[in-house]
């Protein structure tokens, strides 16, 4: 089978958890398929290095990601859109074309997209079978859902009904997708209205590959490694920098703290 695989993180180098995840269901796929690669990257980081990925796929092609500006005339018009407006912004007619020359090319047997990032340009590949890989609900879910004062809940209901009525909408196209953890398959199940088959695909570490990586443990030392970009991560470290770390610096006055984000 011939996969053309779309993502939105350039998986080398492997330096965050979407990349790892990303990286091995690559290497996965490879052992038993053909696997082409469409990828966003990072122009602030520079052009990756393609041909870092190129043991593991048969074709590998890059476009640039469009930063998401909220004060630009795209996302101010996107308020309007029954599409969320950070999706309006960025939308890359680039990868649209990208994708659509990869399967005028050759025969591609599945699409896979990688996060609603990569999902959303389903109209380039509508015809093809198609797997929405890592479908996430749950952040707008608890955003809602959880929040404590009425501005959040009203900014974070807003959120909620435009992304989940989108995400339905998108998931219409796809024969199957997968999602992290039982309780996004939950979520996806309660509260988006769809008839396709989830599958939990939990984020895992391939061990062996950290065999030789001999460190020395630092005392009192702690390391919080996950990306602030990602928003429960952000929020998560301002709670322990505030609920725990000052506890843990009474009991143990030297304790540091690196945030490697």
């Amino acid at each position: 089978m011939h996969i053309l695989f779309l993502s939105r993180w350039f998986p080398c180098p492997v330096d965050n958890g979407s990349k790892i995840r990303i990286y091995n269901l690559l290497r996965g796929l490879a052992e038993c398929h053909r696997v082409s690669l469409i990828s966003f990257y990072d122009p602030t980081r520079g052009m990756p290095d393609v041909s870092s990925m190129l043991e593991v796929c048969q074709d590998v092609w890059v476009v640039p990601l469009k930063p998401y500006r909220p004060d630009s005339w795209r996302a101010r018009l996107g308020i309007l859109s029954a599409t969320p407006r950070a999706y309006v912004d960025t939308y890359s007619p680039e990868m649209k074309q990208c994708i659509t020359d990869a399967l005028s090319s050759a025969k591609i047997d599945l699409v896979i997209a990688s996060q609603i990032d990569t999902a959303l340009y389903v109209h380039a590949f509508q015809g093809t079978p198609a797997i929405f890989e890592e479908v996430e609900i749950g952040v707008f879910h608890d955003q809602f859902f959880n929040s404590g004062s009425l501005p959040a809940r009203m900014r974070g209901g807003l959120t909620w009904v435009k992304h989940h009525r989108y995400l339905a909408q998108l998931l219409d196209y796809y024969r199957a997708c997968t999602v992290v953890s039982d309780r996004e398959r939950i979520i996806l199940h309660q509260r988006v209205h769809h008839d396709i088959p989830v599958e939990v695909i939990p984020n895992c570490v391939d061990l062996d590959q950290y065999l030789y990586v001999l460190e020395q443990p630092q005392p009192d030392s702690l390391v919080f490694a996950g990306s602030l970009t990602y928003r429960p991560n952000y929020e998560a470290i301002c709670w322990f920098l505030e609920m725990v770390f000052p506890q843990l610096r009474a009991q143990i006055p030297g304790v540091r703290l690196v945030i490697t984000g």
